[in-house]
């Protein structure tokens, strides 16, 4: 459910044709083939599954069974799929990798004169590997990816580059 902040879905009503829900591609494994098709989320479910937290999103793909043809696969009933929905879009933002992330929503950042200074970020959302910064940074900063446990503002660093 924490999944729905990022994206434009309609949780209480059904979309209409002046607000129409985010794009979706929903994609299965078939006859060892991959199938693709293509819709709109129209609406949720009036239920959150109490055991997962989901909430059951319904799409609306305007041909779903295909023209008839041989190579255009039926989206059946029953057939397990794999979904990727538009999400919102940020603007503005920086996305460092996750580990560069302090407790406290803090990130050291290295100054021109080598040295670590913290800095209190606005932490837009986070993924398995990734933050996404909305305020507190600039792009092109230098930040500390490793994993310091006793740091002082103002501590002189050495780079190093990767090759």
């Amino acid at each position: 459910d924490k999944e729905l902040a990022y994206l434009n879905v309609p949780l209480h009503t059904a979309t209409s044709q002046e607000q129409p829900g985010p794009e979706v591609t929903l994609s299965a494994h078939f006859a060892g083939t991959v199938h693709q098709w293509k819709g709109r989320i129209v609406r949720t479910e009036g239920e959150i599954d109490p055991m997962s937290r989901m909430v059951t999103l319904v799409a609306r793909v305007d041909n779903p069974y295909g023209d008839g043809s041989a190579e255009d696969t039926p989206l059946s009933i029953g057939l397990f799929v794999d979904d990727e929905i538009a999400g919102k879009e940020a603007s503005n933002v920086v996305e460092i990798p996750r580990e560069a992330l302090r407790t406290q929503q803090q990130v050291l950042i290295i100054d021109q004169e080598q040295r670590l200074h913290f800095r209190k970020v606005t932490v837009f959302r986070t993924t398995r590997n990734n933050a996404i910064i909305s305020k507190g940074l600039a792009s092109g900063e230098l930040i500390c990816l490793s994993p310091l446990e006793i740091v002082t503002d103002g501590m002189k660093v050495k780079l190093y580059k990767q090759s």
